[in-house]
């Protein structure tokens, strides 16, 4: 096999395996029918070349072992291929190979994929395995099973892990830091936490970098839930020890193998980086490259749950009246929440654990407009707003009716014009469950002719976490709510820290961030938590958290004020009129964290439109000053501030850009056209 794709190359001579491009190269001996990584490479950028891993003692991969000793298995190497693939939902073409190793003694197929795109500097790997047998072996995390089952078969050197990927990093590549992601977040306030690292060591997380004293790193990113959601049976998900580092856990948990059933792991991307790259920029860069957000998901929405009592309020001329108070809020689609539905609640769904005939369940209820979405519809269209809904798959049947709701999905769809729903109420606890929810997601998406969207809910159960489905739409970030007594409740300091947060490591253009309305408060929860009131911020702050986001109105338009609904238009409309050019940079937080003390702000650039700059001043920030340096923003002259209160000046040297927020407990949104555009307004 010779391959080439553009820079991309993939050469097999019956015994060496070659992947590479002008980024990186993969070096591969599959002599002993199996696949061990003798080295990986950096290229520089001069065009030299940087050893990262060296041979490795152990094989690239495998699935919690099995019970035969070395010498009985009987593998052969059965075909090495590629080609090159255009996928609609994995963004630009790229080269896919794969290798094709069997067991004979077992009746085990084990096929192993790579990705490679042009000039990019990552290599995405998927295992796949095809077993004819169950696994002979105690599948349980009990140590006494597991030493007692070691001792008898004599094999004390295996180590029960299932393995997506292993390298051996080369002298003076140590690792930095891991990232670990939660989910649960109706539990949990604290969406991402980064650590850093000095030693060897079993880590938990999605994200683990090494680097070199010089700066030359690689890293791994899992495509796979948080830890806490995961099925795998470890209890870690990176294992750094003897100088061998493996990414492990690949989504299965043994004791759902069922023999004739081909399982496919969670992508596993390993990255290399220059010293002049930053690991989170390349990630964002590939999660743009693989995963093209669609534009039709990027909305302001109204969801009304967050109003609170939205079940004892939902009647026809209410939601009429939503309709229309939500266009008066500048909102582009309204989200029409639990409760529309024949069948019953999803508190109903999931505390009685029931069986439910979807078709039945998800038909419209007399709670909405003459017994259908058509009234509504109308109202909307008129109105200038879509219609959207929430709706909760069956996950007690893994899924097993995903063709029913695929159907009833479509019906919506071109029946009633809806295009987006939010998927709630999700429960990935096997590998068959998520085979089907993922089933059900591309066979809509195909069968609507890529139309419809999803917001995926990540607030509670064993969900797809934040780098699962994102070709599909956004994520649901949290359940945060003002007008209850109980909960995490809302406070726009603790919404800006975690979306700051996030915007290290991840897309906030992927997120909705909720603002809910400051006249639904529940102060003595607030005054029982020992905190301030949210409304020591004013309603335009609530909503500039939110700006380079998208924005949720988690609130119930037809009960707030009018002079409220027409403050919170003229913020979205803010947002809508620059989102695209917003979105289309990579955003990356700047400042100190946010901590009720901090001026801190996200920072857009790299699109043709220039940069772009959110800055928000807590209240207790001392002096509301804050300086960046002009080669950070790419321009060498002051920012105009577009919304908000706040001024740029730049520099006497013209190194910098200085900013200043008068008020504390503001915020301003600054803009810098690009060279080029400023060029193209001169002639």
């Amino acid at each position: 096999m010779n391959l080439q794709f553009r820079d991309i190359y993939a050469r097999f001579d019956g015994r060496t395996l070659l992947l590479g491009n002008n980024r990186l190269t993969r070096t591969i001996d599959l002599a002993a029918n199996r696949m061990f990584t003798t080295a990986l490479e950096i290229t520089t950028a001069a065009g030299g070349t940087i050893r990262a891993a060296n041979r490795a003692p152990v094989e690239d991969f495998t699935f919690f072992d099995n019970n035969c000793t070395p010498n009985e298995l009987a593998w052969s190497l059965e075909a090495v291929y590629g080609r090159i693939e255009h996928h609609p939902r994995c963004g630009a073409p790229y080269l896919v190979v794969n290798c094709i190793i069997r067991e004979a003694l077992q009746r085990l197929t084990l096929r192993r994929e790579f990705r490679l795109w042009p000039d990019a500097p990552f290599l995405v790997i998927r295992n796949h395995l095809l077993p004819r047998l169950a696994p002979n072996i105690p599948w349980t995390a009990r140590r006494e099973l597991i030493d007692e089952y070691q001792a008898t078969c004599g094999t004390k050197e295996r180590i029960f892990e299932s393995r997506m990927d292993t390298l051996a990093p080369a002298s003076g590549f140590r690792p930095r830091e891991i990232v670990e992601f939660f989910g649960r977040t109706d539990f949990c306030d604290t969406p991402v936490v980064s650590r850093k690292l000095s030693g060897e060591g079993r880590f938990r997380g999605n994200i683990c970098t090494f680097a070199d004293p010089d700066g030359y790193g690689f890293f791994y990113l899992q495509e796979a839930p948080p830890y806490m959601e995961r099925r795998d049976l470890e209890n870690y998900d990176f294992r750094y020890e003897n100088g061998v580092f493996a990414s492990c856990n690949w989504g299965i948990h043994p004791m759902e193998i069922e023999p004739g059933h081909e399982y496919a792991s969670y992508f596993n991307v390993l990255f290399v980086h220059r010293p002049d790259e930053r690991p989170e920029s390349l990630l964002k860069q590939y999660l743009r490259l693989r995963y093209p957000l669609p534009a039709e998901a990027c909305r302001v929405t109204v969801n009304p749950w967050g109003g609170g009592h939205f079940g004892e309020r939902i009647n026809p001329q209410f939601l009429l009246d939503e309709v229309h108070a939500a266009a008066e809020c500048g909102a582009e689609a309204y989200q029409i929440d639990d409760g529309w539905q024949r069948g019953g609640t999803l508190a109903e769904l999931c505390s009685r654990n029931r069986k439910i005939d979807a078709w039945d369940f998800w038909r419209c209820s007399e709670r909405l407009p003459g017994g259908s979405l058509q009234a509504l519809r109308s109202t909307a269209e008129a109105c200038g707003i879509e219609l959207s809904l929430w709706i909760a798959p069956s996950s007690n049947d893994d899924y097993r009716d995903w063709r029913d709701l695929r159907d009833l999905l479509l019906g919506f769809h071109f029946r009633d014009g809806i295009g987006c729903f939010k998927l709630d109420g999700t429960n990935l606890r096997t590998c068959r469950a998520e085979e089907n929810f993922n089933a059900m997601l591309e066979n809509t998406e195909i069968e609507s002719g890529n139309a419809i969207v999803f917001n995926f809910d990540l607030t509670w159960g064993q969900r797809q976490g934040y780098f699962r489905c994102l070709e599909y739409g956004t994520l649901f970030l949290e359940n945060r709510y003002v007008c209850y007594d109980s909960g995490l409740g809302y406070h726009p300091e603790r919404t800006w820290r975690n979306l700051w947060n996030l915007a290290r490591w991840h897309e906030v253009q992927r997120f909705q961030i909720e603002i809910p309305h400051p006249g639904e408060i529940d102060r003595k929860f607030y005054r029982n938590r020992g905190e301030s009131q949210p409304d020591e911020y004013i309603l335009e702050y609530w909503c500039a958290v939110a700006l380079f986001a998208n924005p949720l109105l988690w609130l119930t338009p037809s009960r707030i004020p009018v002079s409220d609904r027409a403050t919170i238009r003229r913020m979205m409309e803010f947002h809508r009129r620059h989102r695209e050019a917003i979105f289309a940079g990579i955003i990356t937080p700047v400042g100190h964290e946010p901590d009720g003390a901090s001026l801190s702000g996200l920072l857009s650039q790299g699109s043709s439109d220039g940069a772009w700059l959110l800055l928000i001043r807590e209240r207790n920030e001392p002096d509301g000053c804050f300086l960046l340096p002009c080669a950070a923003v790419g321009v060498r002259r002051k920012m105009q501030c577009l919304l908000g209160d706040g001024e740029c000046t730049l520099s006497a040297d013209g190194e910098t850009l200085e900013f200043h927020l008068a008020r504390p407990g503001s915020f301003a949104v600054f803009h810098a056209e690009s060279p080029a555009e400023t060029a193209a307004a001169k002639r």
